[in-house]
């Protein structure tokens, strides 16, 4: 995978804005960092853009928003706000835009559109995961190009790009009947999202397509915060005897989370119950067991968003796209044969 504008700057020992200035040909950069950095981006697959092509390709300011947010996103900004981001700033780069971001909650969105639109960006990345599934506060007076990272609106006439749902956890629940797993378990959070009522729909959809039973009772709303998860999944513990064999997590935070409470439970992880992630976060590599996960190549997803977006912009493409990026399931420890 490409080196990102932050892993150069770390290389370098400097900030990403200094390599963001030595990338775009832009004076503040001392001669020897200049040097140092020029030289670690020739050598990670980056071209130096020159006068010549600015001249050519006009700036263009781009909106990025997400959810005004203390514990969910800043529990999974090392892993999906950030890898985002990252393809985000290296587009941004090489497209010729720049990027200004903005949080909002979802009874401000109407108003930053609106003051996004003032303030003359012309168009808006809008990072769907964490806002209600209702998209009318989307659809109001949208005067520039619009786009939807990980929310699917099929009947909106804006462009979205979501997360294979379907075939994540397919993979996930065809790995777990390989391994001889049949009663299947479903984390979730309760936190009101369109995009994880999507990939729970979805897998109950894979659910019913291989065979399985789904278990209602076995779809546990899990808080976001420790002390209320940890409450409601030993509540759950002492109401059911039989439990799955195994359990599929909507993100990393909440099956790190629930590996540990069951494991304090007295389980063994995977011996009496397999786990699986999603997000392939950094930290699923340091706990014990490390985390089986699904990966998504979310740099991709935020690279292709401001591709797209400026073909829009600059009316090189009219219509509507809908699309889903692919996942691969990433096997390590936490999910193993079916208990019998």
């Amino acid at each position: 995978m490409k080196c990102t504008i932050r892993d150069i700057a770390k290389m370098a020992g400097t900030s990403p804005s200094s390599v963001s200035l030595v990338l775009n040909n832009k004076p503040g950069v001392r001669k020897e960092m200049r040097q140092q950095i020029t030289k670690l981006l020739q050598e990670n697959g980056y071209t130096l853009r020159s006068q010549e092509n600015d001249e050519k390709q006009e700036t263009k300011r781009i909106g990025f928003i997400y959810y005004k947010s203390s514990n969910w996103i800043a529990r999974r900004k090392d892993n999906f706000l950030l890898r985002i981001l990252d393809g985000v700033e290296s587009a941004c780069q090489k497209q010729n835009c720049e990027c200004t971001m903005v949080t909002a909650n979802y009874d401000d969105l109407e108003r930053v559109l609106q003051d996004m639109t003032k303030d003359k960006v012309d168009g808006v990345i809008f990072l769907g995961t964490e806002y209600a599934h209702d998209s009318r506060k989307l659809t109001v007076n949208r005067e520039v190009p619009f786009l939807c990272i990980d929310r699917y609106f099929d009947e909106e006439d804006f462009d979205c790009i979501n997360i294979d749902n379907l075939q994540s956890h397919y993979q996930s629940i065809r790995h777990l009947m390989e391994l001889g797993h049949r009663k299947i378990g479903y984390l979730t959070s309760n936190l009101e999202s369109g995009a994880l009522q999507n990939r729970k729909e979805a897998f109950c959809s894979v659910m019913n397509k291989l065979g399985l039973k789904v278990w209602p009772e076995h779809i546990i709303y899990l808080s976001l915060l420790q002390e209320e998860a940890e409450e409601s999944l030993e509540q759950y513990l002492e109401t059911f005897q039989e439990l799955p064999t195994a359990f599929i997590a909507c993100n990393d935070v909440i099956a790190i989370a629930a590996v540990g409470m069951l494991q304090r439970a007295g389980y063994k992880v995977p011996e009496d119950i397999s786990v699986i992630g999603f997000d392939d976060s950094g930290v699923c590599e340091m706990i014990v067991p490390r985390l089986t996960t699904i990966h998504a190549d979310l740099e991709r997803m935020g690279s292709l968003a401001v591709e797209r977006l400026r073909n829009v912009i600059d009316q090189k493409t009219s219509e509507v796209l809908k699309m889903t990026i692919g996942t691969r399931l990433v096997c390590r420890e936490t999910t193993g044969p079916a208990k019998e």
